[in-house]
């Protein structure tokens, strides 16, 4: 994150990108985080998979991959 961070930087300038993260990031993760937390507290199997419970198994390991490619792309991307 902190190479994306550094190339943003040159393009936004560092109030931009703190408004960014105090108005849009850290409102939308809090909920986030909040309604994890409840699904492990009323679901207590939940605490083996919490970010996808809804997948199912094999869904979950595409899932995955595609996100390794997605930030693999992401770092060649700004490099």
């Amino acid at each position: 994150m902190g190479e994306a961070l550094d190339a943003d930087m040159g393009h936004f300038g560092r109030r931009a990108i703190k408004w960014a993260w105090c108005a849009a990031v850290f409102p939308l993760l809090y909920p986030n985080y909040l309604g994890q937390g409840a699904l492990i507290l009323s679901n207590s199997q939940a605490i083996d998979n919490p970010f996808f419970p809804r997948q199912v198994a094999g869904g979950v390991g595409f899932l995955y991959a595609a996100a390794a490619c997605f930030s693999v792309y992401d770092i060649k991307a700004n490099a």
